[in-house]
């Protein structure tokens, strides 16, 4: 896409990527291989919320590895 664009990076180690243009979003995530192309007014919202849900994702999946131990390790 050309024209001006805004980037921004969230998640562990800047994994998800939103890249803000201005009629259409693109959003990656590196650790799940996803691509999504937003176009359109109305879906730049819905990929701000995409991408706080691709954050939330990977701090809940984190979390959840954290709690998991083998049972010969306790």
């Amino acid at each position: 896409m050309k024209g001006e664009a805004e980037e921004h990076h969230f998640g562990p180690d800047g994994s998800v990527t939103l890249i803000l243009y201005e009629h259409a979003a693109y959003l990656k995530d590196d650790i799940e291989g996803i691509r999504i192309l937003f176009t359109g007014d109305n879906d730049m919202e819905k990929a701000v919320l995409e991408a706080a849900a691709m954050v939330e994702y990977h701090k809940n999946k984190a979390d959840s590895m954290d709690s998991f131990h083998h049972g010969d390790s306790c």
